[in-house]
């Protein structure tokens, strides 16, 4: 009796997380390769799919090709408060299926202005109540009899998802360390990079490059200057051809872009190939910011 033939299941692996997908109504999204994020030890063609976490389609425009572009033009409608949560679906002939997500958030058009301009980010300054209490405390106005007398108003209050967010906005900042470089760091030089954020300076430190704002207390920032910087920086890393990196940064809103623009540089033609190391869960941060109910007040100020 002849032997029977032997199917043998493999894995298709995810090798590397998935940033968030910010898009804008109406505004064009060339696409994001999903190949790039898996392994599949097959060989075989891997064919890919898509679906909201509910199993709904994916908003209008969007879609996701047999070869796994997702991409498109999100239309009018589509930009909601709370992200979506993309599932992809990635299986061959002779694997199981890979099922893997990202967060996508859309905003209108009218969103990314005002997000690129930095006057939301001045908007969520001059929009919280202890604001001139902060101002007060800051400037050394109020006595010790006061501030004890305010000490549940300014420690037990409840924060916002937008002052959350605003603090995270306020300390954005990012280093990127060349790990084939192993001498100390040596004394931060200021550098001026081509299509760099004029609010944000730019050290070299020999081994790394970090980025940090120019005013902290600067309510015209926004992440817009902070993605800005980071992009600028990569190129930076480019041109002195550094090969293996990591990122340390603030927050994941910093890290991301420069993630995403290493990707971009190295999808180039002939392009010199940059490997992030310590490639983080991205979506992790948001994913905070997602689950936190701003009518439940989980956190505190103490």
């Amino acid at each position: 009796m002849a032997d029977q033939e032997t199917i043998s299941f493999q894995d298709i692996k995810r090798i590397h997380n998935l940033p968030v997908i910010l898009l804008v109504e109406n505004r064009s999204f060339e696409g994001l390769s999903l190949d790039f994020f898996i392994h599949n030890p097959s060989g075989e063609k891997t064919e890919f799919t898509a679906e909201l976490l509910d199993g709904s389609p994916v908003p209008s425009g969007l879609s996701c090709s047999e070869d796994g572009v997702f991409g498109g033009t999100p239309i009018q409608g589509t930009a909601k408060s709370e992200p979506y949560t993309v599932l992809f679906i990635a299986q061959s002939e002779s694997t199981w299926p890979l099922v893997f997500d990202a967060q996508m958030v859309i905003v209108t058009e009218a969103e990314a202005n005002r997000l690129e301009s930095g006057e939301m980010a001045a908007e969520i300054v001059a929009s919280q109540p202890e604001r001139e209490l902060w101002d007060k405390i800051s400037h050394q106005q109020l006595s010790e009899e006061e501030l004890q007398a305010k000490r549940k108003e300014i420690f037990e209050r409840p924060v916002t998802r937008s002052e959350l967010n605003w603090l995270a906005e306020r300390w954005a900042t990012l280093t990127i360390w060349n790990v084939d470089d192993v001498s100390l760091p040596g004394t931060g030089k200021l550098l001026q990079i081509p299509n760099s954020s004029e609010r944000y300076r730019v050290y070299d430190f020999g081994v790394a490059l970090v980025a940090a704002p120019n005013d902290l207390f600067d309510g015209k920032r926004s992440f817009i200057d902070a993605i800005k910087a980071a992009r600028a920086m990569v190129h930076e890393v480019r041109n002195r051809k550094w090969t293996l990196i990591e990122f340390t940064g603030s927050t994941k809103q910093i890290e991301v872009p420069a993630w995403i623009e290493v990707q971009n540089l190295n999808a180039e033609k002939d392009a010199y190939h940059m490997e992030v190391r310590n490639l983080a869960s991205h979506g992790e941060y948001e994913m905070f910011f997602n689950q936190f109910d701003e009518q439940k007040h989980p956190l505190t100020a103490g």
